[in-house]
């Protein structure tokens, strides 16, 4: 079949382009052409027509289509086909497109080429530009392949990073609920206690006002009886009106009747009181972190107490609160108070770590200057007092410690408003959260907890950096807490105040003291600088000398930075001094 085919395709092809034949004509020798290419031969071949062929003259021009070749060029294209191919042909001239023009980006057929419209453009076998395009596919599609694997990646990153953030967000949603519930269980308990105390304030003032009202109606029913013994006199004779009337007058002369209490003014400052306790609410509900804790020159320090229960947990705290990567060896003695200060998140804090045991009596007898301490260090009152308890201990045996604290700080007012429980040794209870372990220790525990609004964090006697860290965070977020409650504000009595008075008086005749010897010594650096320069004013001038000048005057700066260094370290630890100056002028004045 293959070389019968063949023959017909070559019966059907055109000897002058050797394609199949378009438009095909027939000569006078009888050998054909397509139209176009015996034009083109005889266009070039001058007067003479003669057969590309057999060389023979042809008279006619006017050539007529061979139909029936053009009939057997369509029937041979079609055999030439194999069943479900397809070949692509030029739509103008019905010829395979074999050439692709580099200049108009397109495939043509040979019949195209030759044509004036591709005449002297870049034209190469269409099997050629497929191979070079399929490079440039092959290269463009590994491209497109690596940007897909990229885009893959980050949608990838991107969905993981969706679902942490859900998690996140679900943690945080759920850590917001809890804080806000514990805060409405506490603002519960502070709204018990505002109408305890104002219906208990209610009775006293409204017995004060009957009691005032019943002594009002006595003075008047006096008055009245005075006004009708008047009256009943004036209708008499005018000799018995003048009868012993000089005795009758002295009688209403003074008023002997006992006048009533005024309770009025006792009423608005009881009524201002809680006005003002709940305005400081409202706003440090609002303005959170309004008051002046920051750890800027000048600024307020935070001032917390830690107090020790059993003994054995304050070191863990302060390390806890210093924020310390390595563990603070616990220094304080028996009975001593100790004060150390730190920087954390931007604000200054002032820990004051009471005595241990803080026991009244002992302590009072043995070290009552170390009982003032405890006043002159934290004044003029604590932010915040940390009742530090060891999960290991039970707290039956800090009992008569617990009962001097509730009576020190106000009967419990104190640890109510600025007091809060920090368990340490969180590792040593395992399996077991705190809050179990709270109900499971007895009433003495839960009265401890309920007597400080129920605040209450735990921490590990040992703990990495990274967790230490976090404790930290946990036990600032709970005194936030205390402060955001009570707009900033610090606990204070008499005792505080009158210490904190001590204390300014004395820096006051410390800081003018240091002044003082500032001043001397600035005058003694200068003189010396002035002599120094007299001594030179004789010698003649020269580079020398200009150099020695020079020298003076910037060894005089010197020593005067390094004096007012000096006099500024002084001054901050004024109070520290202050502190401890007053402590025992304190126990001094006692004795």
């Amino acid at each position: 079949m293959a070389a019968p085919l063949s023959d017909l395709q070559n019966e059907v092809s055109c000897p002058v382009c050797l394609e199949y034949f378009t438009d095909p004509v027939t000569i006078d020798c009888g050998h054909s052409y397509c139209r176009r290419c015996i034009t083109l031969s005889w266009g070039s071949a001058g007067g003479t027509l003669t057969c590309p062929q057999c060389r023979r003259k042809c008279t006619k021009t006017d050539l007529p289509r061979n139909l029936q070749l053009s009939n057997l060029v369509e029937i041979s294209q079609r055999m030439s086909q194999q069943p479900g191919d397809s070949v692509d042909l030029c739509e103008r001239h019905r010829e395979p497109l074999k050439l692709f023009c580099e200049t108009d980006q397109r495939a043509v057929c040979t019949i195209c080429d030759r044509s004036r419209e591709h005449r002297g453009h870049a034209v190469i076998p269409i099997e050629e530009a497929a191979e070079q395009y399929q490079l440039r596919f092959t290269a463009t599609l590994e491209r497109l392949q690596s940007e897909l694997d990229k885009i893959v990646s980050l949608q990838s990153n991107a969905k993981k990073k969706s679902a942490e953030f859900k998690i996140k967000m679900k943690n945080e949603r759920e850590r917001i609920e809890t804080e806000f519930k514990e805060l409405q269980e506490l603002l519960e308990k502070e709204k018990i206690h505002f109408l305890s105390k104002l219906e208990k304030e209610e009775k006293e003032i409204l017995h004060l006002l009957n009691e005032s009202i019943t002594k009002l109606s006595e003075h008047m029913s006096s008055l009245n009886e005075m006004m009708t013994t008047i009256q009943e006199k004036r209708k008499l004779s005018l000799v018995q009106q003048l009868e012993d009337v000089k005795g009758f007058l002295s009688r209403f002369k003074s008023d002997t009747t006992e006048k009533p209490t005024r309770v009025s003014a006792e009423l608005s400052n009881r009524i201002y009181s809680f006005t003002k306790e709940l305005v400081l609410m409202k706003m440090s509900a609002k303005y959170s972190g309004a008051c002046d804790v920051g750890g800027g020159p000048g600024m307020e320090e935070l001032r917390i107490v830690l107090i020790d229960l059993t003994g054995d947990g304050t070191h863990a705290a302060l390390n806890t609160l210093l924020g310390r990567e390595d563990e603070l060896e616990y220094e304080s003695e028996m009975g001593e108070c100790t004060k150390r200060s730190c920087v954390r998140d931007g604000r200054r804090l002032a820990l004051t770590e009471w005595p241990l045991p803080l026991d009244t009596r002992d302590i009072k007898e043995e070290c009552p200057e170390e009982c003032y301490k405890c006043f002159t260090f934290s004044a003029p009152g604590p932010h915040a007092i940390l009742l530090v308890l060891n999960l290991g201990q039970t707290v039956t045996e800090g009992m008569e410690t617990i009962a001097f604290i509730k009576e020190l700080f106000d009967n419990e007012e104190g640890l109510r408003r600025h007091g809060l429980v920090l368990f340490t040794g969180k590792e040593g209870v395992k399996g077991q959260t705190v809050d179990s372990y709270v109900q499971a220790s007895g009433a003495a525990l839960k009265d401890l907890i309920g007597g400080c609004g129920g605040r209450h964090c735990v921490i590990r006697s040992s703990a990495r950096a990274e967790e230490r860290a976090r404790e930290g965070s946990e036990v600032m977020a709970l005194i936030d807490t205390v402060l955001q409650l009570r707009g900033g504000a610090f606990y204070t009595h008499g005792g505080y105040k009158e210490f904190e008075g001590m204390l300014l008086k004395s820096l006051e005749v410390v800081k003018a003291r240091y002044n003082e010897e500032a001043k001397i010594e600035e005058k003694a650096i200068q003189r010396q600088y002035e002599a120094l320069m007299t001594d030179l004013e004789g010698e003649k001038d020269s580079a020398e000398k200009t150099k020695l000048i020079e020298d003076l005057r910037r060894g005089m700066s010197r020593k005067l930075r390094e004096s007012e260094r000096k006099h500024q370290t002084k001054l901050e630890g004024a109070r520290a001094g202050a502190e401890v100056a007053c402590a025992v002028a304190a126990v001094a004045a006692e004795e």
